[in-house]
């Protein structure tokens, strides 16, 4: 732990005034494999995904405390999957829930607001992840650098880190749509921590169905009515005996989305998928059969992947999951 900290140190993590929310231990990534742990302002958020994480709750949580700068509390969220799969139970467990009263919910109803590049995020941490995809944080700040005087489209919005970023770039206007009507409300609620929502409209819906609808109604002689297209979808191949049937799903949603991109605009498309990141399929066997299908050339600007916090091991490049593609259609 004391490593990992001296590490984001030096990529100048956390950022006095503009950012106090980030990835401080990455599981492999860190050497502290079944366990990664998200710093949210005075919160440190632990995942638990290993039996001896769970064994040393109580170290864990010490070491914390007395090496974060700041923390004053925290807060563990167990992956009962992975753990099932070691044979672990909550007896396994040597306690630790932080400092909360006796039977209290650990997760149910914690909200944090925190910094990102100096823009306000409210995170309920009992949403997926540790609430906030921290790994997006770089590629938040490319949008809100490339959103001035754009119409921005945030396909699958979660609670709204892009587009409330695309606002605060000043972006003419945004429109967010997720099918979660939890993560919309928070997503309104950034919206207005951020002072855009004259800027942002939220929609609860399918992503799918929006698109259709948008593209009946904008006529098939036209070709997309968005300057810049952001598709950010959750995983959808959780394991490699999905992924036949996830580039399917990936190419699909990418097809959809290039057809809301005007000639000439941007497209920033996305897998968490590791299956597809580690086999390096997101552009030859996704984005191309999609643009053929759209009917569009692209031509790509950037590889990228998850922001500098989230470590990679070169012993375990199974750590690699994010790919981000930035792209001009034409």
């Amino acid at each position: 732990i004391a490593l990992a900290i001296g590490t984001r140190q030096s990529l100048g993590l956390p950022a006095e005034s503009t950012t106090n929310a980030y990835r401080l231990v990455n599981s492999e990534g860190d050497n502290l494999s079944g366990m990664a742990v998200d710093i949210m302002a005075k919160y440190a958020v632990v995942q638990s995904s290993a039996l001896w994480v769970e064994k040393h709750r109580q170290l864990i949580s010490t070491t914390l405390r007395e090496m974060v700068s700041g923390i004053e509390d925290v807060v563990w969220k167990r992956d009962e999957n992975s753990l099932r799969k070691e044979g672990a139970t909550e007896a396994d467990s040597d306690g630790d829930e932080g400092n909360r009263k006796e039977g209290e919910d650990p997760l149910g109803g914690l909200e944090i607001d925190v910094l990102e590049n100096s823009a306000r995020f409210r995170v309920n941490v009992g949403m997926q992840k540790t609430g906030f995809y921290l790994d997006q944080r770089a590629n938040r700040a490319f949008v809100r650098d490339m959103a001035k005087g754009k119409r921005v489209l945030d396909l699958c919005c979660y609670t709204g880190g892009f587009a409330v970023a695309a606002a605060l770039g000043g972006a003419r206007e945004v429109v967010g749509v997720d099918s979660s009507e939890t993560a919309i409300e928070m997503a309104k609620q950034n919206a207005s921590l951020n002072d855009v929502t004259s800027t942002v409209e939220f929609i609860v819906g399918d992503v799918t169905d929006f698109v259709r609808r948008s593209i009946k109604a904008q006529g098939s002689e036209e070709q997309g009515s968005f300057d810049m297209v952001i598709l950010d979808p959750p995983k959808l191949c959780p394991s490699v005996k999905f992924l036949k049937r996830a580039l399917g799903k990936y190419r699909q949603m990418n097809a959809m989305a290039m057809e809301m991109v005007k000639p000439g605009g941007m497209l920033i498309t996305c897998s968490c998928s590791g299956a597809v990141t580690q086999r390096g399929l997101f552009i030859d066997d996704v984005l191309k059969p999609a643009a053929a299908k759209a009917g569009r050339e692209v031509q790509v600007v950037q590889v990228g992947g998850a922001s500098a916090d989230h470590l990679t091991s070169l012993s375990y490049p199974e750590g690699k999951y994010l790919t981000v593609v930035t792209a001009i259609l034409v």
